[in-house]
């Protein structure tokens, strides 16, 4: 099975309204054990968004980065980390999307051939493979 990488919103569904993640990515998450990741990208966006302003459909606990890196080490879901290769990738890739965190993770899907779970509409613009 190809190696699955879970963008942000992936990730905060995954750990606390797993509710509402799609019954196919639900499933790629839970049949996907070993072969599934989540980027360190996820946690410095997380980190930015909780200092503005939160997420107004999530509530989230005061130790979520704790709660997030335990929970996925516990199910066996490894944290990557960003590479120089994925910045220099960020720079070549289409402007069809302007964040820089989902371009990021665009760029570490990309050059790892990974597949992706996230409900971005945009994320089909990228990759070949996306799960929602």
């Amino acid at each position: 099975m190809r190696t699955t990488l879970l963008d942000t919103m992936a990730v905060l569904r995954s750990c606390f309204r797993p509710e509402l993640l799609s019954r196919r990515a639900a499933e790629r998450i839970l049949d996907g054990r070993g072969s599934v990741v989540f980027s360190m990208v996820s946690l410095w966006e997380i980190g930015i968004k909780m200092a503005r302003r939160g997420y107004p459909d999530l509530e989230l606990p005061a130790d979520w980065d704790e709660r997030i890196v335990a929970g996925f080490a516990e199910q066996g879901i490894a944290m990557i980390g960003i590479e120089v290769k994925h910045c220099k990738m960020v720079e070549n890739l289409p402007m069809h999307h302007q964040d820089p965190f989902d371009r990021m993770i665009f760029a570490q899907a990309l050059q790892r051939d990974f597949s992706l779970v996230s409900s971005d509409l945009e994320s089909p613009l990228y990759l070949d493979e996306v799960i929602w």
